[in-house]
């Protein structure tokens, strides 16, 4: 395996899932901010690149953070890859930009 090809595949996996593109939800990231936020990955992959990868996740977005919370990005690493792929992702965030989206029941 090209460990190159890796890395380079493991940042890739880190855009795409923050991207907005692949949520479940339709819901606009625009809209609010960031409360917490984790990043499981799957395969055979170092774990320093994944915290290289978040470091860099935190700078870029730091703005779409709530500021009173640090350290709000939590990641983790299954050695266990996925059946039909060598690294897989996945991402579990809290915004309040879901609230308008979810009925009163009062």
């Amino acid at each position: 395996k090209n460990n190159g090809y890796t890395k380079l595949f493991l940042q890739e996996l880190t855009k795409q899932v923050w991207s907005g593109k692949q949520f479940y939800s339709n819901v606009p990231i625009e809209d609010g901010k960031f409360l917490t936020a984790s990043m499981h990955y799957r395969g055979q992959i170092s774990t320093q690149e994944t915290d290289e990868n978040i470091e860099k996740v935190q700078a870029s977005k730091a703005e779409d953070f709530v500021e009173w919370r640090s350290n709000n990005i939590k990641s983790s690493v299954i050695d266990v890859a996925p059946v039909d792929a060598n690294i897989s992702s996945t991402f579990i965030t809290n915004t309040p930009s879901t609230q308008p989206h979810i009925p009163t029941l009062a």
